[in-house]
């Protein structure tokens, strides 16, 4: 499709396409409207997209696609709607394709944090096209009973007002929001009406953000398995155990 110089538009949204973005569709300098939403295509976005200099519509949002947004859309000269939402992007959103004051620029339910949405805040004025934002898992913690865990998560080191944190555990939140619970300690207890296994939840709050938020569940906690060891058979000639666990 690469060789396909005069193609003006090319819609392929709301199907089930999957695999990556084929970077050969950025040789297509004519094409005006690009329209690839609502599919199911992983990876990163190919920085020769950046070539479509004459693109008007670039919807590529309510996809899988991973990394950032490129540098190279800076040359965009015609862009008034860029749909980059509902995807798996992260790091800083170019400044430059903020300052074209695109009509419509979404980058909601990403992965970005107040520190990386900083700027946006001061080119978008409606919150809900670059937030809320989901928060990354970051792993399954195996714990060992009577032991404390602390679980952490932080904003980005967002500079201007402390985020406020509220935590949930299995659907029901453990306390208030509180710029102070950026921490939280888990007590483990070995008893099962104490227990800390479970899935951890955080919404992260700022007053500088009014409307916005960043959540998701980002720790899975299970008590490790005790091995149990159990003597199989004794030889009292040789002095030798052997285990079974």
């Amino acid at each position: 499709m690469g060789e396909l110089q005069l193609l003006d538009s090319f819609l392929a949204y709301r199907n089930n396409f999957a695999g990556s973005l084929p970077p050969t569709l950025g040789n297509i300098v004519a094409l005006r409207q690009l329209r690839l939403d609502e599919n199911q295509i992983a990876g990163a976005i190919p920085p020769s997209y950046g070539n479509l200099v004459n693109i008007n519509t670039l919807t590529l949002n309510d996809n899988k696609l991973t990394g950032n947004i490129p540098t190279s859309f800076c040359s965009f000269a015609a862009i008034s709607q860029l749909g980059l939402h509902n995807n798996r992007l992260e790091g800083y959103i170019p400044d430059c394709l903020l300052d074209k004051n695109i009509t419509e620029f979404t980058v909601r339910y990403n992965y970005y944090n107040f520190e990386e949405l900083a700027y946006s805040k001061t080119k978008i004025s409606n919150y809900y096209k670059y937030a809320p934002q989901y928060l990354k898992f970051v792993d399954t913690l195996y714990v060992t009973p009577n032991t404390t865990v602390d679980l952490t998560y932080d904003d980005g080191n967002y500079l201007g007002s402390p985020s406020l944190y509220r935590w949930k555990k299995d659907g029901v939140w453990l306390h208030d929001a509180s710029a102070s619970n950026d921490v939280i300690s888990i007590n483990c207890s070995s008893s099962g009406s104490q227990s800390c296994e479970g899935l951890y939840y955080l919404l992260i709050t700022n007053p500088d953000y009014a409307g916005a938020y960043l959540s998701g569940d980002i720790f899975y906690l299970k008590m490790a398995p005790e091995l149990d060891r159990t003597i199989c058979s004794a030889d009292e000639l040789y002095q030798a155990l052997e285990l079974c666990i």
